[in-house]
């Protein structure tokens, strides 16, 4: 499994962290940095639903995790039954809800979760068109691999973020 360091030292995301935000434009490494902040979190027993844009999101976490068992997973073109099973499984609110490429999603995806504890909205939201709705939901942990809006981001190298969190703030990276 992958892991998390932040500012050179090994890190890793809790459950306090949550909900989080990645923003990264495309090829800036925020879409491993998300599978792997959930892998992560599986690990430490949070149990996981994770909708993606892509099927190669799939095959990461699951080689991450190395099994594909006990995680609900749906790609884009499975959204009735990613939105079947968020209104239908009992411990939805207890489960870390991923939702990867948020721009590639309606604004009714956001809505089924964004009232949940503990969320992951991944994607490049200067490219969602309801972005004023996903930068108004209340992050405990933001993490920054490209420029978003007006605010300035230290020097980052290739697939490097920055985090800004109440505990914790410095650049992160996947190794």
């Amino acid at each position: 499994m992958n892991k998390i360091q932040c500012d050179g030292i090994d890190f890793a995301f809790t459950p306090d962290h949550l909900p989080i935000l990645i923003h990264g434009e495309d090829k800036a490494g925020a879409s491993l940095f998300t599978i792997t902040v959930a892998a992560n979190l599986f690990a430490q027993g949070e149990k996981i639903i994770f909708l993606s844009g892509y099927p190669m999101a799939r095959e990461e976490f699951f080689k991450q995790i190395g099994t594909d068992q006990q995680v609900p997973f749906f790609i884009k073109d499975e959204i009735p039954q990613f939105i079947e099973a968020v209104k239908n499984l009992p411990d939805i609110k207890e489960r870390v809800v991923v939702i990867k490429n948020i721009e590639l999603f309606s604004e009714e995806i956001l809505n089924l979760v964004s009232s949940f504890p503990k969320i992951i909205i991944s994607g490049d939201i200067n490219q969602c068109t309801f972005k004023s709705e996903v930068i108004a939901i209340p992050f405990n942990s933001k993490v920054f691999f490209s420029p978003f809006e007006n605010m300035e981001l230290p020097e980052l190298d290739k697939y490097q973020g920055f985090l800004e969190s109440d505990s914790k703030t410095g650049k992160v990276s996947v190794i």
